[in-house]
């Protein structure tokens, strides 16, 4: 029945505490931020999580879909206003157990099986509207060349996405929506000389 919120977890964020600084996302954009990569110990944990079938009680999107999960299949975190929460509804104790090294991340959740052992789940996704990329934001640089043009910030297409659960228990299965995502599209954000003199 305890509700556990990832942002109490791993608080304070500061660099007594451990953290540094990495990419994360501000209105938008790429920014560095003091515990940037959060956002991959968070998603791992939520995929544990709805594979253990625990109650979700919180959980967002990202903007942008992460390059390391398939799109809903992630869980933001921001200290203050975002948060992946969810609650222990086996009504057994559950141990939780992360590790990382290597390049690799990893979550594991321990408790006691309340559905059959033949019990498998899979999560897929399926696009439902695709968000074309807006025309490029342009600015004229004049440190650069004439005529020079540099993208200092790549868009994206976005997308609303629906996800669904597959359950396959002695030989039967079926599949029941989980949940839906929306990406935002956004601009190139571009560069360029001074148009040339004539």
């Amino acid at each position: 029945g305890e509700v556990l919120s990832f942002n109490e977890l791993v608080a304070p964020i500061t660099v007594e505490n451990g953290y540094h600084e990495a990419n994360v996302i501000l209105n938008g954009e790429y920014v560095p931020g003091l515990g940037g990569g959060l956002c991959q110990v968070s998603t791992t944990l939520y995929n544990a999580v709805i594979r253990a079938e625990l109650g979700l009680v919180e959980r967002d999107c990202h903007a942008y879909p992460a390059d390391y999960v398939p799109m809903g299949l992630d869980a933001a975190v921001a200290q203050g206003y975002i948060d992946f929460k969810f609650e222990n509804t086996s009504g057994y104790p559950v141990y939780i157990e992360m590790w990382a090294g290597g390049g690799e991340i990893g979550a594991a959740i321990y408790g006691t099986e309340i559905h059959d052992p033949s019990r498998t789940l899979s999560f897929d996704y399926v696009v439902t509207n695709v968000i074309e990329q807006p025309a490029d934001e342009v600015t004229e640089d004049p440190s650069l060349a004439p005529g020079e043009r540099v993208v200092t910030s790549a868009g994206h297409t976005g997308y609303e996405v629906d996800v669904y659960k597959t359950v396959t228990e002695n030989g039967t299965s079926y599949t029941e929506y989980f949940n839906s995502s929306y990406y935002m599209a956004s601009a190139n954000q571009v560069k360029v000389g001074p148009a040339k003199s004539s």
